[in-house]
């Protein structure tokens, strides 16, 4: 009976101090104290590998420190456990697209669209590495797909405008002061370039 008790003891003790690890990355990703947080969840992860919270906010201190191809293994290790969750297909994509692998991002942001049609970001992302690739025209469709969905998508106005008037074509100026109006500051700089 003793063993018994012993045993639930140590196993309680084992499991709360395996918690704390993942709490303890938690406070220290909230205090920017990324390689404390890393060390946490990874020590976490050593005991349940498949922790998804743990994987995606290990995963976000390894882009935060720039390790970003950690950061590609995590996100992809998440979203093999939930694959019905955009969120790490679309941390993905932002990860990617930080490396520069634009092809990868448009794969990425058609899966996350796959199941989330009306994902203005997913379609601004898309835009953006289309532009990157040299695909205007399909950028151009992806930022409309993007303010179809939402009127108020700032970023999307800018990057739009900026994409229309360094193609010549017009309205671009009209995004950018829309950009401006809905709170994108760096839109001012683009309009006294561009916009007199």
């Amino acid at each position: 009976m003793i063993n018994r008790i012993l045993f639930i003891l140590l196993a309680v003790s084992f499991f709360s101090c395996e918690k704390n690890q993942y709490e303890k990355g938690n406070e220290f990703f909230a205090a920017n104290d990324y390689e404390n947080a890393i060390s946490s969840y990874s020590s976490y992860l050593s005991t349940h590998p498949k922790h998804i919270k743990s994987l995606y906010n290990r995963g976000r201190a390894y882009e935060e420190t720039d390790k970003l191809e950690l950061a590609v293994e995590d996100y992809k290790m998440a979203s093999d456990i939930e694959p019905r969750d955009m969120t790490f297909v679309f941390s993905l994509g932002i990860v990617h697209f930080k490396l520069e692998q634009y092809s990868q991002v448009v794969l990425d942001m058609n899966r996350v669209l796959k199941i989330h049609p009306n994902n203005a970001d997913a379609h601004s992302l898309k835009g953006r590495a289309q532009i990157k690739q040299g695909l205007v025209k399909d950028a151009l469709k992806s930022y409309d797909l993007a303010l179809t969905h939402d009127k108020n998508h700032e970023k999307t106005y800018l990057y739009r405008g900026m994409l229309k008037i360094l193609t010549k074509q017009s309205g671009g100026c009209a995004d950018l002061k829309k950009a401006l109006s809905l709170g994108e500051e760096n839109a001012q700089e683009y309009i006294d370039k561009h916009c007199k």
